[in-house]
C-alpha cells in the first residue's frame, strides 16, 4: 500500500509502507547497566537516564531491567515518567531535570522526586 505525501519539492512523493519490528532485549539492557556498574568506583551511585516511556519500550520493564543490572536511581525530564516508575512500585531515588516542558504535569511533584 502506498500513500502520497505533499512535499515542497513537488506535488507528491509516493511512500511505500515497510513492515518494521523492534525487539527489546531486557537482558541486554540489564547487561549494559551491569557493565557500567563494573566501570564505576565502589560507592558511586548509578543514575540511569530514562525518558519518553523508555523510548517507547515500556518504562516499568526497562527500569526493572536496569535495576537488576545495578542501577541505583533514575533521572528524567518529564514528571509523567516519574509517575510511571512510582505506579510500577519502584521506590528508588528519582532526579527530575530542570527546565521547561510544556506537556509536563508540574503539579505532581512529591518529596519522593527531587
Amino acid at each position: 500500500m502506498t500513500k502520497d505525501y505533499e512535499t515542497p519539492a513537488g506535488p507528491s512523493v509516493e511512500a511505500a509502507h515497510r513492515p518494521n519490528s523492534l525487539k527489546v532485549d531486557l537482558e541486554a539492557i540489564s547487561g549494559n547497566a551491569e557493565r557500567v556498574r563494573q566501570l564505576l568506583d565502589p560507592g558511586t551511585q548509578l543514575f540511569a537516564a530514562v525518558k519518553a516511556n523508555a523510548y517507547g519500550f515500556g518504562l516499568p520493564r526497562v527500569a526493572q531491567a536496569m535495576l537488576a543490572g545495578g542501577a541505583d536511581a533514575f533521572s528524567m525530564a518529564d514528571p509523567a515518567d516519574a509517575l510511571r516508575i512510582r505506579a510500577a512500585g519502584i521506590d528508588v531515588p528519582l532526579l527530575l531535570y530542570g527546565g521547561y516542558c510544556r506537556s509536563a504535569r508540574w503539579d505532581v511533584y512529591s518529596p519522593s522526586m527531587t
